[in-house]
């Protein structure tokens, strides 16, 4: 049996990998714990710098020196904090994301330790299917409405799906469906869409997913 605890930013990260990824990677013998990132004065979610992050980490790290104990992170790349260790303004999506991903194993030198980044946010899994979002709440999302968004980002994969401000996948959901609400929504939504198409659409999930369930052969 492996327990994996993941920090993550906030309750859509939270929601979405509960409805995904728990109760599949629990028959292989991994068992998720997503978790908020814990700031400052108790307080969890969120903010603009890494060190909260790496405070928690090395707190879960050290509180459980179990060899069947991992520690992993879910940052989406889309406003992550701009003092974590490799970030690299001039480079973009994936490149920035794997530059980070490897100053982080450098920073936290615990073989235990499995950082991830999302490009470029979570609700970017969403795109896989954004008919599921009529499926959760069809007032909400409206057959045209939903049409009109999958048209706007024809052809790109959701993770290629860019990182600024007016059209980052969240403010592109928002931006079409006022009354989005990513915890609630997301992860019904990602529910209904399935791991299995998720994983299909998004190459850098499926690998961080695939990493996971090798797991139970450790």
């Amino acid at each position: 049996m492996i327990r994996v605890q993941i920090v993550v930013e906030g309750s859509t990260e939270e929601a979405v990998l509960k409805a995904l990824l728990v109760a599949p990677l629990a028959e292989r013998g991994v068992f998720l714990s997503p978790m908020r990132v814990l700031r400052g004065g108790g307080a969890r979610g969120g903010g603009s710098s890494w060190q909260p992050w790496e405070k928690h980490l090395l707190h879960l790290l050290k509180q459980d020196a179990s060899p069947d104990v991992r520690v992993g992170t879910f940052l989406d790349l889309y406003r992550v904090p701009k003092d974590v260790p490799g970030f690299d303004a001039t480079k973009l999506g994936g490149a920035r994301a794997d530059g980070i991903l490897a100053a982080l194993r450098t920073r936290v030198s615990d073989g235990r330790f499995v950082p991830y980044l999302q490009l470029h946010e979570i609700e970017a899994l969403l795109f896989t299917d954004l008919s599921a979002l009529t499926q959760v709440e069809p007032d909400v999302f409206p057959t045209k409405g939903v049409a009109a968004l999958a048209a706007a980002v024809a052809g790109v994969p959701p993770e290629a799906i860019n990182d600024r401000y007016e059209t980052a996948p969240s403010r592109r959901l928002k931006a079409s469906f006022p009354a989005f609400d990513k915890v609630e929504h997301g992860s019904a939504a990602a529910a209904r869409i399935g791991l299995a198409a998720i994983r299909n659409a998004c190459p850098r999930f499926d690998h961080w997913v695939s990493t996971l369930e090798a797991l139970s052969a450790t």
